[in-house]
C-alpha cells in the first residue's frame, strides 16, 4: 500500500487526488517512434501510481518523472488499449489513429501486475477498450511494437 508520503506529494501536484489504488516504485516511460519504427527514448523516469480523484472523475496514472520537471498523467477512459509484455506495460489509443503508442518499463513485474489487474477491473467495470477480441484485432500492431528494439 502507498505511503502517506505518496499521497501527500500527489495531492501537491492535483488536490482532487484522494486515494492511491496502486503503485509501481520505479519505471521508465518510452513512447514509440513511428518516423524510425522504433521505441524511442526514455521521456519519463520514477514511480508511477494509479490514483482515484474525488467521486465521479475517472482514475488517473501518474509518473512522477524525476528526468523532466514535467509529470506524465493520463485519465483512463475509453478508447485505450492496455497489453502486457515482459516487463513492460504497452498502451495506445484506440481512437486517434495519431496519438502515440507507449511503453511503461517496471522494474518490478509483480508490481506491473498488480497495476495490470487493478486497469483490467476498472476498464472491464467502465467498457474502457480491453477485450480479448479487440487486442486480436490490433494484436499484430502490438506485437510488432513489442517487439522493437530501443532506438
Amino acid at each position: 500500500m502507498a505511503s502517506t508520503s505518496s499521497l501527500n506529494s500527489l495531492q501537491s501536484i492535483d488536490a482532487t487526488i484522494t486515494t492511491i489504488l496502486c503503485q509501481i516504485s520505479s519505471t521508465a516511460l518510452y513512447p514509440f517512434d513511428t518516423q524510425r519504427n522504433c521505441w524511442g527514448a526514455v521521456t519519463g523516469q520514477g514511480p508511477l501510481f494509479l490514483v482515484q480523484r474525488r467521486a465521479h472523475e475517472p482514475l488517473c496514472l501518474i509518473q512522477l518523472n524525476q528526468k523532466h520537471p514535467t509529470n506524465f498523467e493520463m485519465d483512463l477512459a475509453p478508447g485505450i488499449m492496455w497489453d502486457k509484455q515482459d516487463t513492460c506495460i504497452l498502451f495506445q489509443r484506440t481512437d486517434d489513429p495519431y496519438a502515440p503508442s507507449f511503453c511503461i518499463w517496471a522494474a518490478d513485474v509483480l508490481e506491473r501486475d498488480d497495476m495490470l489487474e487493478h486497469l483490467v477491473q476498472y476498464v472491464t467495470l467502465h467498457c474502457i477498450v480491453f477485450t480479448c477480441s479487440i487486442r486480436m484485432r490490433l494484436c499484430g500492431k502490438i506485437l510488432r511494437l513489442a517487439s522493437c528494439a530501443l532506438c
